[in-house]
């Protein structure tokens, strides 16, 4: 039977020893600190914005003077006689469509200018295309509705019109043609500005796309990759 101390003879036999952790080998790869990492990230460059895409303020900048200038000057002739003589029609008095051009073209265009000058708007940092190829595909889209809103433009004419008469009366396009007047349309220069920048406004578009797609490797050639650092990772051996 083994003989049981008592515990004052154990609590006097004890005492308190220290260890300290140990330290890594010499020659051993240790992580880096949590604060610190391995590689950096590369600084953000702003988006590379093609020459082409000047065209963009300067459709708007046509597409505002036609807003401000005729586009059409009605007129009617009977056996080859000037007999009507309308008012000038702007863009904002028939239908209001004609509005939506320099409205839609000078947003576009001002968000072009800040890529221009090294900033990303808003409007333009969503998807993962890119802010250019946003920027270009929103050029051909109002573009392509600016056409459209001068080709709606030419119909409404006949409809939105009506010609000045005696004593304050009105006579519309239907009942002028109805007593064997051949009318005319007669675009002015403001209808040409706004086609001429619609139409920039898609050749803008489709230039920057197709600038800004980029090249491809040529046949049996690898593309190649930087290699991390030389000092990252365990030392040989483990």
């Amino acid at each position: 039977m083994v003989p049981v101390r008592p515990k004052s003879e154990l609590m006097t036999g004890m005492r308190t020893v220290s260890y300290e952790p140990p330290t890594s080998p010499q020659g051993t790869w240790a992580p880096p600190p949590p604060s610190q990492s391995p590689y950096q990230a590369p600084p953000q460059v702003p988006a590379k914005v093609p020459s082409v895409a000047w065209l963009i303020p300067l459709a708007a900048l046509l597409a505002v003077i036609g807003a401000v200038t005729p586009w059409f000057a009605p007129e009617g002739s009977f056996h080859g006689e000037l007999v009507v003589k309308g008012d000038n029609l702007y863009s904002w008095k028939d239908g209001k469509i004609g509005l939506l051009p320099p409205i839609l073209l000078l947003i576009l265009a001002i968000g072009v200018v800040g890529l221009l000058l090294g900033r990303s708007p808003a409007r333009f940092s969503k998807g993962s295309h890119g802010p250019v190829t946003s920027a270009a595909r929103s050029a051909l889209v109002m573009g392509v509705v600016s056409l459209v809103a001068v080709i709606v433009a030419w119909f409404l004419v006949t409809s939105q019109y009506h010609f000045a008469g005696p004593e304050g009366q009105s006579y519309s396009w239907d009942f002028v043609t109805g007593k064997g007047v051949d009318m005319s349309r007669s675009p002015q220069i403001g209808y040409f500005l706004t086609i001429a920048a619609a139409v920039l406004a898609l050749v803008a578009g489709g230039l920057m796309l197709a600038t800004k797609k980029a090249p491809t490797p040529a046949a049996g050639e690898t593309p190649t990759y930087a290699p991390p650092p030389a000092d990252y990772g365990p030392p040989a051996g483990h």
